[in-house]
């Protein structure tokens, strides 16, 4: 089983509250919620949050609560799971392609 989780830090210093900022009529996290889900290669999808202000505006199936005593992304991923696939949630705007070799880039989708 592989698990794609995607931490969701409220409190972000550099866009505070961009996790649940709106974008073509729903939170900026969603999106990216959504674009994991089409991965062939996860076998499900985890939105790690830290606050329950973020639990209560998405609408995401699986949602796991985590500490907001956290340093990185990747430190709320780690206390999901041990083996993942992490998509940052800046990366709304980007196709991503999951291989076993890895996870690429390949163009820029502005969700027009």
């Amino acid at each position: 089983m592989i698990l794609g989780v995607i931490p969701a830090r409220l409190n972000s210093t550099r866009f505070p509250s961009k996790v649940i900022f709106p974008l073509k009529g729903k939170p900026i996290i969603e999106h990216v919620y959504e674009k994991a889900l089409q991965s062939k290669l996860l076998n499900k999808v985890i939105v790690a949050v830290d606050s329950e202000e973020t639990r209560n505006v998405i609408n995401c199936q699986n949602i796991m609560m985590t500490s907001d005593k956290h340093q990185s992304g990747t430190d709320r991923v780690a206390e999901v799971a041990d083996n993942y696939i992490s998509f940052g949630g800046s990366l709304w705007f980007v196709k991503a392609i999951i291989s076993p070799f890895g996870v690429f880039f390949s163009q820029f989708n502005f969700l027009v």
